[in-house]
């Protein structure tokens, strides 16, 4: 989207759960992404309510998304001569003031399965919206990257053998025994992960089944859609999802699960669920006995991780092993 127009705002609008509302934005700054930022009052956004690509040529006509008056609010620096007191003198404490400006958008919304996720927001000035053309290559490309996001969310590895758990839609202890004795006989490296919720019996207890179910649905996504599309993610137990990794070093694998761990606090903030932290242990499958070994040593890095303060990740190493 940066590169089809180089002359907008692009930013993406994270929405509330199930409502046309936008909770987050993630703007862009030359060729790189900033850390996403709550929008105050939540507005509006007509996409995400039609689930369809809004045009809004200005933000001042009636209908336009409510989010655009917050990109239109222009900031000024009283020194620049402009004032706006009635009587022409500023007051000497204030340092800056708002003054509303026009901006044009275009609203494409990023629909992963029957949900909005949010929209792909290109604002620039009056008249100045991408052609339809230009219009044509963005909704492609968001219809691609949504189509990508859903197949990654849907895909928990190439084999997923045996049951699947009723309550996060993951395979099960099954499908991680298949892959690592897979992974095993073909002699290629191979990272096992636990992630478990930090002080999981009082979250639960405090919290109620629901909410919990709600928490293990959540680390499920997350984890699923964070993680490749070769890597399989299972729930191992009740407190307990489990992942196996291909094809990469243990210091490969725990970045990837520090990036999971870090998705996982905006996500468990969009969906509205009670704050949690997670703590993952990991271990190279390929030093381990057996799989029973590797669960063992996974979990016992993932309570390492728990004694150090949790939320983090740990890999097993001499002293655990």
């Amino acid at each position: 989207a940066l590169e089809v127009t180089p002359d907008a705002d692009v930013s993406l609008l994270l929405s509330l759960p199930d409502e046309p509302r936008v909770a987050w934005s993630v703007r862009s700054a030359g060729d790189r992404l900033l850390p996403a930022e709550p929008v105050p009052e939540r507005p509006s956004c007509v996409a995400l309510a039609t689930g369809r690509t809004a045009v809004a040529p200005s933000s001042t006509e009636m209908g336009a998304c409510g989010h655009l008056r917050e990109s239109a609010d222009g900031v000024h620096d009283l020194d620049d001569g402009l004032d706006p007191g009635e009587d022409g003198v500023g007051s000497a404490s204030e340092e800056l003031w708002w003054e509303p400006t026009e901006v044009a958008a275009l609203c494409l919304p990023l629909v992963i399965g029957e949900r909005n996720l949010g929209v792909l927001c290109v604002t620039t000035a009056p008249g100045e919206l991408p052609d339809r053309d230009r219009q044509a290559t963005l909704e492609h490309v968001v219809h691609v990257g949504s189509a990508r996001l859903e197949s990654l969310r849907r895909r928990r590895g190439p084999s997923t053998p045996g049951p699947t758990d009723p309550v996060t839609g993951l395979p099960t202890e099954v499908a991680l025994r298949a892959r690592a004795g897979e992974l095993t006989r073909s002699h290629q490296p191979w990272c096992l992960a636990v992630v478990r919720v930090d002080g999981a019996d009082e979250f639960r207890h405090l919290h109620g089944p629901h909410t919990w179910d709600d928490a293990m649905r959540l680390i499920a996504d997350t984890t699923s859609t964070t993680l490749r599309p070769d890597d399989v993610v299972v729930r191992l137990d009740g407190e307990r999802v489990a992942a196996v990794l291909s094809g990469c070093s243990t210091a490969q694998a725990a970045a990837a699960l520090e990036r999971a761990r870090e998705s996982l606090v905006l996500a468990h903030t969009m969906a509205g669920i009670e704050h949690f932290t997670c703590s993952v242990g990991l271990v190279d499958g390929t030093r381990t006995t057996s799989i029973d070994d590797g669960i063992r040593l996974a979990d016992a890095a993932g309570h390492a991780a728990l004694l150090q303060g949790g939320n983090r990740v740990v890999v097993a190493d001499a002293s655990i092993i």
